[in-house]
């Protein structure tokens, strides 16, 4: 910005800044200091302001600036703007031909990596989104040429401290782990993008369970190779939690049980449409129960990682995806909770869950939707929390 590089511009800083407007205590960040969904509107505003000649050229700014926003407003209940913003993305990076690596010769190591990180950041997200709102990929694995092969190292042992989690001292930061991190989730991508394809798209191939053990065993190969200093074990006090961005990736290592992860999701998400009640529901009752056993296993395992989370950070501030993972394992828990009771283990896992989404709900007002959803299905299950709030007395979030 400084300099005036061709790596700014002010649609960019614009995006950030809205997207971290919803994790201040400044008042003049807000619209309307009551009102939690009015942070940084006025970022948007200047964003939106920007974008009609920002449109005219592509570049990689711009490409930042649209995945940004995407996934910001998603977070705050968006629907149709993540899903746009993000398709806009997707076009610059092909119209500059960026998912091509290296095209030129004559191009600087600093660039190059700079053009990597940016695709890979779009692939990445594409598919969570398309994961969030039940769509098709638009940025698909035959469409990436490009190696999630990183040079610069600098952000991984960088220490992380809880800034955006309000004064925190008992956390005392960690090693970011940012590139081992961000390596990992970019090979995950390739899996998540897979299992959206072949499991829930509208027009999957016939027979869609004979990917599931494929799909399972990539699951496995990809964990199987996750370096050691970005696990978790939550059931050890001894063992740090590490920072939020690390702990929305990896696996727990407990017992061979999943943990709080994207991973976890994709467990669950794999394993759930075979079941019983599942939109793929197979005639082999020994797989069924093998699916549903792994679902449930891996639903307890997330919601002790979400404890030792909460414990540590609050879930306030957390990440949207850490609550999409909340949501997910309740669906689960909801489900065993009316088969053996609101008193059993999974009534307290299912208690526990919707403690952390009303909590996640006042930074991240889109999760009141998934918190909605899950009370519709206690409702229409019968399952019935004494210690919960009546129904219309729960969550005033943007959506709900």
């Amino acid at each position: 910005m400084a300099c005036g590089g061709p790596y700014f511009s002010k649609l960019l800083l614009n995006a950030i800044l809205f997207s971290v407007s919803k994790f201040s205590d400044r008042p003049e960040t807000y619209d309307d200091p009551a009102d939690q969904s009015t942070a940084g509107i006025r970022f948007l505003r200047r964003c939106k302001d920007l974008l009609g000649s920002a449109l005219d050229q592509s570049s990689i700014p711009t490409i930042q600036a649209m995945l940004l926003l995407s996934s910001s407003l998603f977070a705050l209940g968006y629907q149709s703007a993540p899903w746009l913003y993000s398709g806009i993305a997707i076009r610059m990076i092909f119209d500059l031909g960026l998912q091509h690596d290296g095209l030129s010769p004559s191009i600087k190591a600093e660039d190059l990596e700079v053009r990597r990180r940016v695709v890979w950041a779009a692939f990445v997200s594409d598919k969570i989104i398309s994961l969030y709102q039940g769509r098709a990929v638009s940025f698909r694995e035959s469409d990436m040429h490009v190696p999630n092969r990183f040079l610069d190292r600098y952000e991984e042992l960088e220490l992380w401290t809880p800034f955006a989690f309000g004064n925190n001292l008992r956390y005392p930061g960690a090693p970011a782990r940012a590139v081992s991190t961000f390596t990992s989730l970019c090979s995950l991508s390739v899996i998540m993008g897979q299992i959206i394809s072949h499991i829930y798209a509208e027009r999957a191939k016939e027979r869609p369970e004979r990917y599931l053990e494929t799909l399972a065993e990539g699951l496995e190969r990809w964990e199987s190779q996750l370096p050691p200093e970005i696990r978790f074990n939550p059931s050890d006090p001894a063992c740090s939690v590490p920072p939020p961005h690390v702990m929305s990736l990896q696996r727990v290592n407990l017992e061979y049980v999943w943990g709080l992860s994207i991973y976890h999701i994709l467990v669950i998400l794999l394993h759930r449409p075979f079941v019983e009640s599942g939109h793929l529901q197979l005639s082999d009752s020994a797989l069924v129960e093998s699916c549903w056993a792994k679902c449930e296993k891996a639903a307890t395992s997330a919601t002790l990682a979400l404890s030792r989370y909460r414990e540590t950070f609050t879930l306030a501030r957390a990440p949207y995806l850490i609550s999409y993972t909340t949501y997910v394992a309740a669906t689960i828990h909801v489900r065993n909770a009316a088969q053996r009771g609101s008193q059993s283990e999974a009534g307290n896992l299912l208690s526990i869950c919707l403690e952390g989404l009303k909590e996640n709900s006042l930074t991240n007002t889109g999760v009141s939707k998934m918190y909605d959803i899950i009370r519709g299905l206690m409702r229409r299950l019968g399952v019935v929390l004494p210690h919960l709030l009546p129904e219309g007395n729960h969550l005033q979030g943007e959506g709900s």
